[in-house]
């Protein structure tokens, strides 16, 4: 039977493109390109390619500008749409971060987190003008993370107080709309935030 579908067609490519050597060069050019946008160290064991503009990124490991771990991800999945490229945006109708580390910390009280280089890569106004970059993202969902946020310059509790200054929280899973981040618009929303949150013990 004759396959109409767009679908059917991709399948030879989508089969190509998986190949384990393919996924592994595909993670090598991934880690490369994301590198010079961001200017940090990062790696990616490799990339699997699916249909219907899926991608899902294996092992990935992203530093801050300060050389610390900021993001340590087994799997890293997103549904795009393709058309959207075509315009020069970025439209990502689902990434999920699966099994991730990740490390948030303030080094000074009138300093940015170590996270705002990531922002900044994506809202920064050239002297060309603004930012082409437009990121679109329905959906951001985090299962099984470990999330730690740290502000250097604030001592530690004692005991095993809390304090929203030194946050250790494990088996998170949330679910963050980002409905729309171009270089002037920042629109979030967040529901079914669920951690489990580990008492910090002062030293």
């Amino acid at each position: 039977m004759e396959c109409r579908h767009l679908h059917c067609a991709l399948h030879p490519l989508v089969f190509a493109l998986n190949n384990t050597r393919v996924q592994t060069e595909l993670g090598h050019l991934a880690e490369q390109e994301l590198g010079e946008i961001l200017h940090t160290k990062v790696t990616i064991g490799r990339v699997e390619v699916g249909l219907l503009n899926s991608i899902s990124l294996h092992d990935v490991k992203l530093q801050d500008q300060e050389d610390k771990d900021l993001l340590n991800s087994k799997l890293i999945f997103a549904k795009l749409q393709i058309r959207s490229l075509l315009q020069g945006k970025i439209y990502l109708r689902n990434i999920a971060l699966l099994d991730a580390d990740i490390h948030i910390y303030k080094s000074r009280p009138d300093g940015p987190t170590n996270l705002q280089f990531i922002i900044d890569a994506f809202s920064s106004k050239k002297s060309t003008g603004p930012s082409k970059t437009d990121l679109r993202i329905n959906s951001l969902i985090v299962r099984r993370g470990n999330v730690t946020y740290d502000e250097w310059y604030r001592p530690r509790p004692v005991g095993r107080r809390f304090s929203p200054h030194h946050i250790d929280l494990s088996d998170v899973d949330a679910n963050l709309t980002l409905k729309h981040f171009t270089h002037t618009t920042v629109s979030t929303s967040a529901s079914a935030i669920l951690p489990l949150a580990k008492p910090v013990v002062g030293k």
